[in-house]
């Protein structure tokens, strides 16, 4: 009976994890007493595999978004326009290796009066978004009586090494899109009209050019004569293939034809595309509950690997509602996508509940994470948004005017 318990507790003892012996233990060689292993750490799991096995609640779409967040989205301090005011929207923002670097075209919307929005060109310096001294501001002046400009675009062309900026001419009949570029951004050349169409069919229009020069893409929304309360809008492409050797805004673009796009219950009012190295191409689109208007824009993200098909998710990727944010509309943003880091970088425009025009940026995000978020989600993950009034659109004062859409 001795020897029996003598057995076990030799079994007990030498089976106990803490004196295990592995590879490279010093308790194999017998010269001592055995060491002690430190008890391993439990792999931290992945989700949403480990939710479900689990059978634990999965992560919400704003737990998952956190996680999928590099840096949050905070208020930025822009300059004062040249009539003394800082409301700005439309922001496009790019990186070019001439210039600036870093660089914005947004416009003014001083009182959401269309008088001020005209395409303005700023530089990210010493950590602050200011007009260079070395051109005009606004670099796109007011066209006239009974007409506005919106809705500026930018991309960078290394292959010709030119800046190309368009933006929307809007008057009672016709949306003209307009372009001009700058080599070093000093000398601006206008290259006048790329287009027309019959007012509101050619609304916020986003380009983007292949690394190769191989194609140029254009894409807009054609949203008809409901504009900013229509009730559907369509996406339209365009495409030219750019001439060696010269500017990309002379090859003409032709209409390809509507996008296969959609977001249920949702009409798209105005878009943001870009080309992410790996996962296609990407979508930022303000959308507004059907039976409203643009004033109560969510934002909504799109992936697609042709150009045309594009994969939707069932909520948007931000909302008016959100903690953070809390506004009458999120409006146009603007993407940066980092190849090395698979980062997007983020920056958007959003009226607050006083009626004044923000921009928001150096949001950064990890865009697998952040696509995993959207594609695990359902309809239900996110808050009711009642179709018109939100609860904090509350009325301006009467010092500030009506909103009108940019």
């Amino acid at each position: 009976m001795r020897r029996y318990n003598l057995f076990l507790m030799v079994l007990f003892l030498g089976c106990s994890p803490e004196r295990l012996s592995l590879p490279g233990d010093p308790s194999m060689f017998g010269s001592g007493a055995p060491v002690l292993k430190p008890r391993l750490p439990r792999p931290t799991p992945l989700w949403p595999i480990d939710s479900l096995v689990r059978k634990s609640p999965a992560a919400s779409y704003l737990e998952l978004l956190g996680r999928a967040t590099t840096t949050p989205l905070h208020l930025t301090k822009m300059p004062l326009d040249p009539f003394g005011n800082d409301d700005y929207v439309h922001p496009d923002v790019i990186l070019g290796p001439r210039g600036c670097g870093k660089k914005m075209i947004v416009t003014p919307y001083k009182g959401s009066n269309a008088n001020f929005e005209n395409p303005t060109f700023l530089c990210f310096l010493s950590q602050s978004w200011v007009p260079p001294s070395f051109m005009e501001s606004p670099l796109v002046p007011h066209p006239g009586p009974n007409r506005y400009s919106s809705d500026p675009d930018m991309i960078y062309d290394p292959g010709f090494g030119e800046t190309v900026i368009t933006w929307r001419e809007v008057d009672p009949v016709f949306n003209t899109i307009k372009a001009l570029t700058t080599p070093d951004e000093v000398n601006i050349f206008h290259k006048g009209i790329l287009f027309q169409e019959r007012n509101h069919n050619a609304v916020s229009q986003t380009s983007v050019l292949e690394p190769d020069r191989s194609l140029w893409s254009m894409w807009y929304v054609q949203a008809g004569g409901g504009g900013c309360v229509a009730s559907g809008t369509d996406v339209i492409l365009r495409e030219a293939v750019p001439i060696p050797g010269r500017s990309v805004t002379e090859a003409p673009l032709k209409v390809v034809g509507p996008v296969a796009i959609a977001q249920p219950g949702y009409v798209i009012w105005h878009i943001d595309v870009i080309r992410a190295e790996g996962f296609g191409y990407l979508m930022l689109a303000a959308a507004y509950p059907k039976g409203t208007d643009c004033g109560h824009c969510d934002l909504f993200l799109f992936v697609s690997r042709d150009r045309k098909n594009w994969e939707n998710f069932a909520i948007p990727f931000l909302w008016r509602s959100m903690p953070q944010f809390k506004v009458k509309t999120l409006y146009r943003g603007s993407m940066l996508f980092d190849p090395l880091t698979e980062g997007l970088s983020m920056t958007i425009s959003a009226m607050n509940t006083f009626g004044h025009w923000d921009i928001l940026g150096d949001g950064e995000y990890k865009l697998g994470s952040l696509l995993s978020a959207l594609r695990s989600t359902k309809a239900e993950d996110m808050p009711t948004i009642s179709a018109s009034k939100i609860g904090i659109d509350q009325p301006h004062t009467s010092k500030e005017k009506a909103f009108i859409a940019p």
